[in-house]
């Protein structure tokens, strides 16, 4: 796996790694599709898999053809990880890649005395 550059998120499915990469295509594609970011980011957190197939589509810069096998390699990730209400793998980096989205393609720094942690897309 190459490493990863400013922005770029990686994302588990199966047992594929991917690498999410940040382009103004990715961001103009999901902000039209779902009418800003903030709904984005609503309809991941209400777990509808469409919105994760879009996001990582989007991420990944995938033709139209090659929905039904993200469809998929969602659907069999699943979007709950008990005793949780949603499954971290998934949800955590596509809001990151959002987040990083919407700062022009750059992770968001922490403010001083922030946990770098806590600090979204990064």
């Amino acid at each position: 796996m190459p490493e990863l550059t400013a922005g770029e998120v990686e994302l588990r499915l199966g047992d594929v790694t991917h690498v999410l990469r940040p382009t103004l295509r990715a961001a103009l594609d999901l902000s039209r599709r779902f009418e800003g970011f903030h709904h984005a980011e609503v309809l991941l957190v209400s777990r509808e898999i469409d919105a994760y197939v879009a996001v990582i589509m989007a991420g990944l810069g995938l033709p139209a053809d090659k929905r039904m096998e993200i469809e998929r390699s969602v659907y069999e990730a699943g979007l709950i990880a008990p005793p949780r209400d949603h499954n971290p793998e998934l949800l955590d980096p596509l809001v990151a890649f959002l987040s990083i989205l919407q700062n022009g393609g750059r992770p968001i720094e922490p403010q001083e005395g922030e946990d770098p942690g806590e600090a979204k897309g990064a």
